[in-house]
């Protein structure tokens, strides 16, 4: 049996540099295991601290109130007020970077009820009409919203997908935030857990909290969009990468190892 280890672009020079560059970018850490056959550990920091660092904006309130010329977004975590904080944050895209404005963040134990009226009184004064919330939402969430007049959808995607997604807008210094201590300690605490599969998540540790985080988070998906970010989910990457075989595989390189007619029994 033989192994070879080693990068992508040593085996295969026809792929496309830039593109593994800016998945560098978007992502260093999957990256490394993707492209440069680097092995990974089983569980890591999220985010470096130099990523973090850069996305503080000391020099601003917390709250930076609304302007009439801004166009807000809003994404909420809610709890049922036993056990879990219930967490808002508010925000808009300027000049392709998103701004945190607005984090609200009650602990448990709390009256949910209560605290969706005074978010919804917020987000009215944002003059944000929609308020989205994490797919483990409960019935009760879209009804309190509701009742307040404004509108409500449940996210499509999971809270570790919304980390992973919105991880690029982090290491592309795409983001500010406020100078948060508990939204920068969930932050940090946040891991990155990889399957035996290969497959990634991302959560807080045990008896942890990301509560203020998955807000953030969040409310960076509502907004990708408007920053420019790239249309293809993460999981759409190995269909990206299996077609990419294809196209090789139909015109391979005389310069790399022809791997599909070693396949075929073409080479000795």
């Amino acid at each position: 049996m033989l192994v070879v280890q080693g990068p992508s672009l040593s085996f295969n020079p026809t792929l496309n540099v830039d593109a593994i560059e800016k998945a560098r970018q978007d992502d260093p850490e999957a990256a490394r295991s993707e492209w440069d056959a680097e092995f990974r550990s089983d569980v890591g920091a999220f985010l470096s601290e130099e990523d973090i660092e850069a996305a503080i904006d000391v020099s601003r309130p917390t709250h930076i109130p609304p302007r009439p010329t801004v166009s807000y977004s809003a994404y909420a975590d809610p709890s049922g007020g036993r056990k879990d904080a219930y967490t808002l944050a508010i925000g808009h895209v300027e000049k392709g970077v998103v701004i945190v404005d607005c984090l609200l963040r009650r602990p448990s134990p709390l009256n949910p009820d209560a605290v969706s009226r005074e978010y919804c009184s917020v987000a009215k004064q944002y003059r944000v009409n929609r308020i989205t919330t994490d797919n483990y939402s409960a019935e009760w969430v879209g009804n309190a919203i509701k009742s307040c007049g404004l509108h409500h959808s449940i996210s499509e995607k999971s809270a570790s997908d919304t980390y992973l997604e919105g991880l690029p807008i982090f290491t592309r210094g795409q983001i500010r935030i406020p100078n948060d201590q508990i939204l920068l300690r969930e932050l940090r605490l946040l891991e990155r857990r990889t399957s035996k599969l290969g497959r990634d998540s991302v959560n807080h540790p045990t008896g942890g909290s990301d509560d203020t985080a998955n807000a953030v988070f969040g409310l960076c998906y509502l907004l990708k969009g408007k920053i420019g970010m790239r249309g293809v989910p993460l999981s759409a990457y190995d269909a990206a990468i299996q077609a990419c075989n294809r196209r090789v595989a139909s015109r391979p390189d005389p310069r790399a190892i022809d791997m599909y007619a070693l396949q075929r029994g073409g080479l000795n």
